[in-house]
């Protein structure tokens, strides 16, 4: 939920919006259209919490969020440059890093002896963890919404270095799409999408 009070933006000497309130609540679905320049990016960013004032924008009014908020920007930046981007993906429920432990302990129990003992301990504990967040259903889940953003295995497995922008913002699109988080502001989630990606993100938004 976002509630907003007496909000003004203005970029330099020109006013956007001035003493707008409203009120986002469970289950709606809003819309926010407007001629280019009219302060869409900038205001989406001020309401997700994750904007500053190098873009030359001044804000003004009380913003309250409950839950969490799930923000698309329009050029991702996100994560390790180094992680795969199912990891990036599954840590939006604190997966991916457990997977990526489970299988070093993995590696490790192979190697046998005192630190192979130490890492069956450590996988146990992993696991469990791995397991009380959701688990191997969640992780299908995840690749799931990952695959029907066209986003296939092999890409999975890749770092988020060596991939072009348009499948980087794919990546977090599934990753907040599978976060669960109570709010999402996406800023024009449909580019890079195909015909039949659009139709699905459609559904799954209509649904959640």
């Amino acid at each position: 939920m976002i509630e907003v009070q007496g909000f003004d933006l203005s970029v330099g000497a020109r006013t956007l919006m001035s003493d707008v309130s409203f009120r986002i609540a469970k289950g709606d679905k809003i819309g926010l259209v407007g001629r280019n320049g009219a302060g869409k990016t900038t205001m989406t960013k001020v309401l997700a919490g994750v904007s500053d004032d190098r873009d030359g924008h001044t804000a003004h009014g009380e913003i309250t969020r409950k839950g969490e908020v799930g923000y698309l920007p329009q050029d991702p930046r996100s994560g390790d440059p180094e992680q795969t981007a199912r990891a990036r993906i599954l840590d939006a429920r604190g997966l991916g890093t457990l997977r990526a432990r489970m299988r070093d302990a993995t590696d490790r129990m192979a190697l046998g002896g005192a630190d192979g003992e130490a890492a069956m301990r450590d996988y146990t504990r992993h696991e469990d963890r791995f397991l009380a967040l959701g688990g191997y259903a969640a992780e299908a889940e995840g690749e799931s919404i990952a695959s029907n953003l066209k986003l296939p295995e092999r890409i999975l497995e890749q770092p988020l270095s060596t991939l072009s922008g348009g499948q980087r913002r794919r990546i977090e699109l599934a990753r907040i799409l599978f976060s669960g988080a109570e709010t999402m502001l996406l800023d024009e989630p449909t580019n890079h999408l195909d015909a039949d990606s659009v139709v699905w993100l459609r559904e799954f938004l209509q649904g959640y």
